[in-house]
Protein backbone atom coordinates (compact mmCIF):
# COMPACT_ATOMS: atom_id res chain seq x y z
CA UNK A 1 0.00 0.00 0.00
CA UNK A 2 0.91 3.57 -0.77
CA UNK A 3 1.49 6.01 1.91
CA UNK A 4 -1.22 7.63 -0.14
CA UNK A 5 -4.18 4.82 -0.69
CA UNK A 6 -5.09 5.39 2.95
CA UNK A 7 -7.25 8.47 1.46
CA UNK A 8 -8.25 7.06 -1.47
CA UNK A 9 -12.00 6.85 -1.20
CA UNK A 10 -11.93 1.97 -1.85
CA UNK A 11 -10.03 1.98 1.19
CA UNK A 12 -11.68 4.51 3.36
CA UNK A 13 -14.94 2.75 2.34
CA UNK A 14 -13.07 -0.41 3.55
CA UNK A 15 -12.49 0.89 6.64
CA UNK A 16 -16.09 2.33 7.21
CA UNK A 17 -17.62 -0.98 6.01
CA UNK A 18 -15.12 -2.75 9.57
CA UNK A 19 -16.18 -0.04 11.75
CA UNK A 20 -20.16 -1.09 11.37
CA UNK A 21 -19.32 -4.55 11.38
CA UNK A 22 -17.53 -4.37 14.08
CA UNK A 23 -20.85 -2.25 15.50
CA UNK A 24 -23.29 -4.50 14.27
CA UNK A 25 -21.35 -7.46 15.92
CA UNK A 26 -21.38 -5.87 19.19
CA UNK A 27 -24.98 -4.86 19.28
CA UNK A 28 -24.11 -1.34 19.85
CA UNK A 29 -27.08 1.11 19.27
CA UNK A 30 -24.58 4.46 18.79
CA UNK A 31 -25.95 7.80 17.68
CA UNK A 32 -22.76 7.43 14.93
CA UNK A 33 -22.81 5.12 12.48
CA UNK A 34 -19.41 3.92 10.58
CA UNK A 35 -19.41 6.69 8.56
CA UNK A 36 -19.06 9.12 10.55
CA UNK A 37 -16.81 8.02 13.20
CA UNK A 38 -14.61 7.35 9.72
CA UNK A 39 -14.46 10.82 8.76
CA UNK A 40 -13.58 11.80 12.41
CA UNK A 41 -10.39 10.17 12.47
CA UNK A 42 -10.11 10.74 8.86
CA UNK A 43 -10.02 14.82 9.70
CA UNK A 44 -7.73 14.47 12.25
CA UNK A 45 -5.27 12.11 10.94
CA UNK A 46 -1.80 13.41 9.55
CA UNK A 47 -0.27 10.02 7.87
CA UNK A 48 -1.25 6.22 7.45
CA UNK A 49 0.34 5.30 10.53
CA UNK A 50 -2.25 7.47 12.66
CA UNK A 51 -4.87 7.01 10.69
CA UNK A 52 -4.66 3.08 10.93
CA UNK A 53 -3.56 3.90 14.66
CA UNK A 54 -7.23 5.43 15.15
CA UNK A 55 -8.74 3.08 13.05
CA UNK A 56 -7.70 0.42 15.82
CA UNK A 57 -8.30 2.15 18.63
CA UNK A 58 -12.19 2.96 17.35
CA UNK A 59 -12.50 -0.77 16.66
CA UNK A 60 -11.30 -1.86 20.31
CA UNK A 61 -12.80 0.57 22.10
CA UNK A 62 -16.26 0.08 20.32
CA UNK A 63 -15.64 -4.15 21.35
CA UNK A 64 -15.13 -3.11 24.97
CA UNK A 65 -18.09 -0.55 25.30
CA UNK A 66 -19.85 -4.05 23.68
CA UNK A 67 -18.56 -6.24 26.41
CA UNK A 68 -19.49 -4.31 29.07
CA UNK A 69 -23.14 -3.71 27.78
CA UNK A 70 -23.15 -7.54 27.44
CA UNK A 71 -22.20 -8.29 31.08
CA UNK A 72 -24.82 -5.76 32.08
CA UNK A 73 -27.34 -6.87 30.18
CA UNK A 74 -26.21 -10.72 31.28
CA UNK A 75 -26.37 -9.48 34.84
CA UNK A 76 -29.76 -7.82 34.55
CA UNK A 77 -31.35 -10.80 33.11
CA UNK A 78 -29.57 -13.15 35.91
CA UNK A 79 -30.98 -10.98 39.04
CA UNK A 80 -34.54 -10.98 36.70
CA UNK A 81 -34.32 -14.51 36.74
CA UNK A 82 -33.51 -14.79 40.32
CA UNK A 83 -36.16 -12.54 41.30
CA UNK A 84 -39.00 -14.41 38.91
CA UNK A 85 -38.25 -17.59 41.21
Amino acid sequence: MSDESWRRPSFRHSVVNKINDCIQSTGLNSSRNGQEMESHVFQRAQNKDEYLGFVARLILHIREIGQKQNVQQNSYDSEEEWVDR
